[in-house]
C-alpha cells in the first residue's frame, strides 16, 4: 500500500465507530497471548456470519473484547467504590470506539489525563514526593484530566 500506518489507524477508528454505532459485530476474545492464569488460552472470533464478516464487525468487536477482558481483571482485583475509571496511553487516546466501550463496559466516568506520556509524568510526580519536594496534596494539584 501507499498510505501510512497512521493513516491506516484513522481507518480503523473509522471503521470501528461504524461498527459501534450499528450495534453489530463480531465476538473476539482478544487473548491472542493467553492469560496470566492460562497462557495456553487462544483468542477466538464467536459468531461469524456472512453479514457480519467485514472489517468493521471484526474491528468493533476486538474493541469490545479488549474492554470486556479488562473489565474481567478489574473485576478480580480488591476495591471499594469506584467513581470513574481512569485511562491512559494512546490505544484510548487516540480511539474513540475504545473508549466508549470502556465507558459502556465499566459503566462508570471514564477520564484521561491532560498530559500526555502518563508514565513519565507519574515518574516525575513520584519523584518529587519521595525527595520531599512535595507532598500528596501538591502532587494530586498537578494532575488534570482532559473532556472525554
Amino acid at each position: 500500500g501507499t498510505e501510512s500506518p497512521a493513516e491506516q489507524y484513522e481507518v480503523m477508528n473509522a471503521l470501528a465507530v461504524k461498527g459501534l454505532e450499528s450495534g453489530r459485530y463480531l465476538h473476539v476474545h482478544t487473548t491472542f497471548c493467553g492469560t496470566r492464569n492460562d497462557p495456553s488460552l487462544c483468542g477466538r472470533v464467536d459468531g461469524i456470519s456472512e453479514e457480519l464478516l467485514t472489517p468493521e464487525a471484526f474491528i468493533a468487536g476486538t474493541l469490545w473484547g479488549m474492554a470486556a477482558e479488562l473489565y474481567e481483571m478489574f473485576l478480580k482485583m480488591p476495591h471499594g467504590h469506584v467513581e470513574a475509571l481512569v485511562i491512559s496511553g494512546n490505544a484510548v487516546r487516540k480511539n474513540t470506539a475504545l473508549r466508549q466501550m470502556l465507558k459502556e463496559v465499566f459503566d462508570m466516568e471514564v477520564r484521561m489525563p491532560a498530559h500526555k506520556e502518563e508514565a513519565a509524568f507519574g515518574a516525575a510526580l513520584f519523584s518529587s514526593m519521595a525527595a520531599g519536594c512535595a507532598d500528596r496534596i501538591a502532587i494530586s494539584e498537578c494532575i488534570c484530566y482532559s473532556d472525554i
